[in-house]
C-alpha cells in the first residue's frame, strides 16, 4: 500500500473545503493535512469541511500516538464532516474528533458513512 495521498479543494461559493485521502492514513497525517489548508490563500476561517477517508487504510504511527498540541492545526472550520466506511476508519475519525474536543476547538465534528447525509448536515 502506498503512503497517504491527500488532496483538497476550496469552494468559496459553497463555503466548503473538500479533502480526500487515499492510501495509508494515521491520525498525525490527518491532523497535519487539515492544518495545511489554512495556508491556502482561498481559505477563510469559518468554512465547513468535508473529509473523505473512505479510500484510506488507517494505520498507527509514533506520531499518531502522541497527543497533538493543536489537532486540526490552525484550521478554524465551522463544521467538519468526516466520511468513513470501515470500523477502522470510523475509529480514526472518532480519535481525531476526541483530540479536537479535548483541545476545545470550536469546530463541530461529526463522522458519517453517507455522503448525502454529511452534505445535508454541512448546509444547516
Amino acid at each position: 500500500m502506498t503512503e497517504s495521498e491527500f488532496t483538497y479543494d476550496i469552494d468559496q461559493h459553497r463555503n466548503l473545503v473538500a479533502q480526500h485521502a487515499e492510501g495509508k492514513l494515521d491520525l498525525g497525517t490527518l491532523e497535519s493535512v487539515t492544518s495545511r489548508v489554512t495556508e491556502d490563500k482561498n481559505f477563510q476561517p469559518g468554512m465547513n469541511c468535508l473529509t473523505d477517508i473512505r479510500q484510506s487504510t488507517p494505520t498507527e504511527s509514533d506520531q499518531s500516538r502522541e497527543q497533538s498540541e493543536n489537532p486540526g492545526g490552525k484550521a478554524e472550520f465551522h463544521k467538519h464532516a468526516i466520511l468513513a466506511r470501515t470500523r477502522s476508519q470510523v475509529g480514526l475519525a472518532r480519535n481525531y474528533e476526541a483530540r479536537c474536543q479535548a483541545n476545545r476547538l470550536a469546530c463541530q465534528i461529526v463522522v458519517f458513512r453517507d455522503e448525502a447525509d454529511a452534505l445535508d448536515w454541512l448546509k444547516d
